[in-house]
């Protein structure tokens, strides 16, 4: 018989995630996954005033994965507490796809 060995690689920490806030917006750039989502939203929601909706410009967004949506999810949550709400501008079609996919385009304002 012959036997089949597999070996695994650890997973590589990919390129680095970006969130500069500007004019009442976050601007996100980078992967938003698992080995940055944490970071993101530490520093979305220490900056964040709470006063009004959330507004994310994912225009530099260039990948996100399940983890990613999960931190969205978690900051809606926060939010809707007093009345707001996250909006999505300026996602890539790849990016939306992922909202369409898993029908968050339904929960998020997702626009240009």
């Amino acid at each position: 018989k012959k036997r089949l060995f597999l070996q695994f690689k650890p997973m590589k920490r990919r390129n680095k995630m970006d969130v500069i806030k500007k004019d009442g917006k976050f601007y996100l750039s980078g992967e938003f996954d698992i080995f940055h989502a944490g970071n993101v939203e530490s520093k979305i929601m220490e900056d964040y005033d709470k006063k009004s909706d959330l507004i994310l410009d994912f225009s530099g967004v260039t990948f996100m994965d399940s983890t990613g949506l999960g931190i969205l999810i978690s900051m809606l949550k926060e939010l809707e507490e007093d009345g707001n709400t996250i909006l999505v501008k300026n996602a890539t079609k790849r990016i939306k796809k992922v909202f369409e996919i898993t029908e968050l385009d339904k929960v998020f304002g997702i626009n240009d």
